[in-house]
Formats: structure tokens, C-alpha cells, sequence
């Protein structure tokens, strides 16, 4: 089966769990989504943690690329991971969760360029806000808007600041 809104709260808690171990995945997308069933039951499972970065006991981080490169999927990267900084944390997963439910919900990408080089400046210093959902498909209630919008947010200080916080913004919906 496909991604749906619904899998958002198990990719969520999923990823809560793994940023409570001190993992950062940095490649998120639906490729990386797998949507297993057992006996009539389906469990998200997040995959490829190839490109992950890891906070060991002391507190010193292990990364599996090279300082100062971006890494990632470039329409799910979080404008400071096109930005190639060295101090990406968990909130970089959760724009691209935020991007993946736009995706979900309207068929598109929140931010678009024609080339790699036009989405790096939408993504990174674009001028506008991503379009509301609810106006590219008219059955998302408006206030999904407002969850979303705040998960796509450039300034991660602005985003939501856990999986916890971002699933409990999404509770009201079903989640």
C-alpha cells in the first residue's frame, strides 16, 4: 500500500524513538518508508539509516558522511541541510515528515525550483510560505494548514521541536 496521512503518526513515533537513542535519519522520504502487514495489521518501518548521524554515551556525535557536504533527498532536505551544516539534529527528520504529508495531501511538493539549484533558493531563502494545503486539495480542513505550514517552517526554531510535539499537534485529526 501507499503513504497516507494516517502512517504520519507511526513514521512520528518512530522516529521518536530513534531520536531518543541520539539518531538523526537525514534521508526521510516515502522510498525510506516501508509499510509492513502482519495478519491484517500494518507497522511502518523506517529504512536506509545509511547516511544517519549518531550521539554516542559521551555525547560526541559519529556521522557516515564527509563535514560540511549536504545529505539527503534534495525536495525533502531541511533548508540547513542544503546549507551543509555540521550541527543538523532531529528537527531536520521532521521538515521532511512535514513534506511528506504535504506530499500526501496534495499530490505535490511544498517547495518546487525547475532546477536543483531554483529548489535550494526556494528551499533555503525562498520568499513565500509552501501554498496551504487545503487550497491545492479543498478537502483538507484548514486546520491541517496550520500543522503543516509550522512543520515546513525554514528557521527549525520555529518547527516543531520533537515527534512528540509534532504527533500531538496532529491528535486531533485521528493521529
Amino acid at each position: 500500500p501507499d503513504l497516507a496521512p494516517a502512517d504520519v503518526d507511526s513514521i512520528l513515533s518512530a522516529l521518536a524513538s530513534a531520536h531518543a537513542k541520539g539518531i538523526v535519519h537525514r534521508d526521510l522520504k516515502p522510498e525510506n518508508v516501508f509499510l509492513a502487514e502482519y495478519g491484517g495489521t500494518t507497522t511502518v518501518k523506517l529504512l536506509d539509516f545509511g547516511v544517519s548521524k549518531f550521539r554516542h554515551e559521551a555525547g560526541t556525535l559519529f556521522e557516515t558522511t564527509q563535514e560540511g557536504l549536504p545529505v539527503g533527498t534534495p525536495a525533502y532536505m531541511a533548508p540547513e541541510q542544503w546549507m551543509g551544516r555540521r550541527d543538523i539534529d532531529h528537527r531536520a527528520d521532521l521538515f521532511a515528515v512535514g513534506v511528506m504529508l504535504f506530499e500526501m495531501l496534495t499530490g505535490g511538493f511544498p517547495y518546487e525550483g525547475a532546477s536543483q539549484g531554483e529548489l535550494f533558493l526556494e528551499i533555503v531563502r525562498g520568499s513565500e510560505a509552501p501554498p496551504l494545503p487545503s487550497s491545492i486539495a479543498p478537502g483538507v480542513p484548514r486546520a491541517i494548514d496550520v500543522v503543516v505550514l509550522r512543520a515546513l517552517r525554514r528557521e527549525r526554531e520555529e518547527r516543531f521541536q520533537s515527534a512528540r510535539e509534532f504527533l500531538d499537534a496532529l491528535r486531533p485529526f485521528g493521529a
